[in-house]
């Protein structure tokens, strides 16, 4: 969890001072050098996976995950909680879905991975309900990958709170 944190603290520095250096050009933190290299197996494993979720590609997406994944999603809401398995997974991404009227999605991403199996990445997700709740909030995601499919995840949340209030209770 310290190194989580410690993660966390760098991250929201280095957009600290990408910010200052790219006031006129906001856009500017999310260019991801990562991108422009041969990918390890694990880095591009993780942007296939995220490619075809921003697509809408959900077989291919699916392809990606193990029968026995772990997915951590944080919160108190609908869609949080463990889920040991591809089926539970896909389950939740569909009751996101369906909550958001089909408005959810990951647009943004920066990647940051060792050359291992471990990858971490930010996300940020938006969504509209047709009741009027919007969600805009950063994620990290850290991902685990053995043998070319995703064995783990684990999200935390910049706001969960407003997490929790737009994916309510069942």
């Amino acid at each position: 969890m310290k190194k989580i944190i410690v993660f966390l603290i760098g991250v929201s520095l280095g957009y600290s001072a990408s910010a200052q250096n790219n006031a006129g050009n906001p856009a500017a933190f999310w260019h991801d050098p990562v991108r422009n290299r041969k990918d390890p197996e694990s880095l591009k494993t993780v942007k296939d996976f995220l490619s075809a979720y921003q697509t809408g590609k959900k077989e291919v997406f699916a392809s990606y995950l193990t029968d026995g994944i772990v997915w951590d999603e944080p919160g108190e809401n609908r869609i949080s909680g463990k889920k040991t398995s591809k089926h539970e997974v896909l389950q939740m991404l569909d009751a996101m879905t369906e909550s958001s009227a089909g408005s959810v999605k990951v647009s943004d991403i920066r990647y940051f991975d060792d050359g291992g199996n471990t990858v971490v990445c930010l996300l940020h997700w938006t969504a509209v309900q047709p009741v009027g709740r919007i969600l805009d909030v950063l994620n990290a995601g850290v991902f685990t990958v053995e043998n070319g499919k995703i064995t783990a995840v684990k999200l935390y949340s910049d706001n969960i709170e407003a997490e929790n209030i737009f994916w309510g209770q069942d």
